[in-house]
């Protein structure tokens, strides 16, 4: 909930400034920088340093690597202590980005890359779905065997035969049990 109000301020704060582009493009790349180094996570969850060395550091980390006001945004979270709920803060950016830009995150899990018309009536039916453009991400995991799960929001649809499979054996569990 926290971060949630945290990524609000930074957005109505990149609106006004009429930046919120530039400010999403280092919003994407610290969150990939936060999922790929784990020493950087620890760092920002460590309290124990002064706020002045942790300023220091995340001057020395990302000064002329993200743009200014990002910059001053991770100062000012050092400042206030909330470096912890960076990770928060990034991911709840980008889905009021993405709310604000009538756009919608679309979690698609298949066994093999999707062709093109399977793809394009996916988005369409998402689209018709949740009335929003969809933003794919596509991960391929053969132990679905086939179909597709695919994950908007908090919503799951999960027509993947691996799923079809699961539910047939709980159902024969099910009956042969009782």
């Amino acid at each position: 909930m926290l971060a949630k109000r945290y990524a609000q301020a930074l957005f109505d704060w990149s609106e006004e400034k009429k930046r919120t582009d530039a400010i999403l493009t280092d919003v994407r790349s610290l969150r990939i920088i936060l999922r790929d180094c784990p020493v950087l996570r620890s760092f920002l969850d460590n309290s124990g340093l002064s706020e002045a060395k942790r300023s220091a550091i995340l001057r020395k980390l990302f000064q002329g690597r993200l743009g200014e006001e990002t910059l001053t945004y991770l100062l000012f979270l050092s400042r206030k202590n909330r470096l912890s709920l960076l990770d928060g803060i990034l991911t709840a950016f980008q889905e009021i980005h993405d709310d604000h830009r009538r756009r919608v995150s679309v979690e698609a899990t298949v066994a093999k890359a999707l062709k093109r018309d399977q793809l394009e009536a996916m988005l369409r039916w998402v689209e018709v779905k949740t009335g929003k453009i969809p933003r794919l991400h596509q991960t391929i995991d053969p132990a679905v065997i086939g179909g597709v799960c695919l994950k908007i929001g908090d919503q799951i649809y999960d027509g993947t035969i691996r799923c079809q499979l699961d539910r047939f054996a709980r159902a024969t569990i099910h009956h042969t049990l009782n």
